[in-house]
């Protein structure tokens, strides 16, 4: 795993518990954890937060653990094997979490059979969308170009229509593979609310 940190430029303080922990928290005291899919760059840390609700999609889950042969190659299972008894929320759709409209997890398939984004309301900061792979990149989504890697790609064409709908309606919407989306979000411990 170290070699794959330094050829991407990652050292081990990129790694999610590490973060956390020089922000001032633990992994220990998260509550949620919310994944857009679990491909293996965005499920790879699970196992540091043993004591969470690991909230996901059942078509989701279902594909990770037990993967169709198409479905397998994003998949690391041995990343999360040791998982498999955490507790996990498994949703079938759109899910307003905790009934106030505070965090709305949105399904948003096609690039993988249960991927979701989900939309927060922050006091100060308005609707915010974080959409994962739902789009990798802003071009991709302007102009109705799926991935080589998706999924299902006539699903994925309806989740670009669900996002434009987001922007419409004045929601940010942030991707997890644009650059520029990066940029725009806070860092080194700043926050929107």
């Amino acid at each position: 795993m170290r070699e794959a940190y330094g050829a991407q430029g990652f050292t081990r303080e990129h790694a999610i518990d590490a973060q956390l922990r020089r922000l001032g928290h633990r992994p220990e005291d998260v509550r949620y954890v919310i994944y857009s899919h679990l491909h293996l760059d965005h499920a790879g840390g699970m196992s540091y937060f043993p004591g969470a609700v690991h909230i996901a999609q059942h078509e989701e889950l279902r594909h990770a653990w037990w993967p169709d042969r198409w479905t397998a190659r994003g998949y690391a299972f041995n990343d999360y094997r040791s998982c498999r008894d955490y507790e996990f929320l498994e949703l079938t759709g759109d899910t307003d979490l905790f009934l106030d409209g505070s965090v709305t997890v949105l399904r948003t398939t096609g690039h993988t059979p249960g991927h979701q984004g989900m939309v927060l309301d922050l006091d100060h900061h308005g609707r915010v969308g974080f959409l994962g792979d739902a789009a990798h990149l802003r071009e991709g989504l302007e102009k109705d170009v799926p991935m080589l890697s998706d999924w299902n790609v006539q699903r994925k064409l309806l989740t670009y229509g669900q996002l434009r709908a987001l922007q419409r309606a004045g929601v940010p919407v942030f991707l997890s593979h644009d650059p520029d989306d990066f940029a725009a979000l806070p860092k080194d411990g700043e926050f929107w609310d």
